[in-house]
């Protein structure tokens, strides 16, 4: 009898383990959420949103296609998230499909991005994946990088390591709305942002600007324009919200017709 009783107590510890044993394995899956979509198109240009299972950069982070991070409302304004999904956070980027060269790249923000969550980054910059210098980077970045007292923006040519290759300040937006951009030019990168969504110059009054005159400018050749929506602490936004950013608009300008 006590032959029987111990074999079923130990097929009940061995039931046990496995159960917890795939419990946990279930834990450890990565993020997969259903990428019903791979581009859209808003501003006049092709988007690829980036989508994945595993972590990729910037962070390392989850990145979602899924339309409930990545979508066009009925405005044409682009909408970006950082969402909270099977207990994991998840961020979202935009990739224009074409590069498009030397002149003025102009994003126009219609969310109070000075208020952004001290975790969140949003990255307004241009990337080329293979090659380049140090892949052609030019950011404006709004964050406080986990520091709620730090400055809350950036401009920077990379390697941003260097002195005189950043340039960091206080943002603070009159009202909801705002203008950032760079004219890239072949000697010069020229930085501003605006409150306000202006057409002209002068229109609204200005936040800051910045020239960044050094022999790091690098070539536009096969180099995209990217947004991104991302965390730099894993842990996830400080106030443990979900985050969104909505743009108005991109426009770019050629540099032959600013001349």
């Amino acid at each position: 009898m006590s032959e029987i009783l111990n074999k079923i107590t130990l097929s009940g510890y061995v039931f046990i383990i496995v159960i917890l044993m795939a419990s946990g394995c279930k834990t450890m899956q990565p993020v997969i959420e259903t990428s019903d979509q791979t581009s859209i198109y808003w501003s006049g240009l092709t988007w690829d949103i980036k989508g994945a299972s595993h972590k990729q950069g910037p962070g390392p982070n989850f990145f979602s296609a899924n339309r409930k991070s990545v979508w066009v409302d009925e405005q044409g304004q682009l909408h970006m998230t950082i969402r909270r999904v099977n207990g994991n956070w998840i961020c979202s980027e935009v990739i224009c499909a074409e590069a498009l060269g030397y002149g003025k790249y102009s994003f126009q923000l219609s969310s109070p991005v000075d208020k952004l969550d001290p975790n969140a980054v949003l990255g307004l910059f241009t990337w080329r994946t293979h090659g380049g210098k140090h892949n052609n980077e030019i950011d404006i970045e709004i964050s406080r990088w986990g520091n709620p007292a730090s400055p809350n923006a950036q401009y920077v040519v990379q390697p941003y390591s260097i002195p005189g290759n950043m340039y960091r300040f206080r943002m603070s937006q009159q009202g909801g709305f705002s203008t950032h951009e760079f004219l890239w030019m072949q000697d010069a990168v020229y930085f501003h942002s605006f409150h306000g969504h202006y057409i002209n110059i002068g229109d609204y009054p200005e936040m800051k600007s910045w020239i960044y005159t050094k022999s790091m400018i690098p070539n536009p050749k096969r180099t995209q324009v990217r947004i991104n929506l991302w965390l730099n602490e894993p842990s996830g936004p400080m106030k443990k919200k979900d985050i969104e950013v909505v743009i108005k608009a991109f426009n770019f300008t050629p540099l032959k017709e600013l001349r």
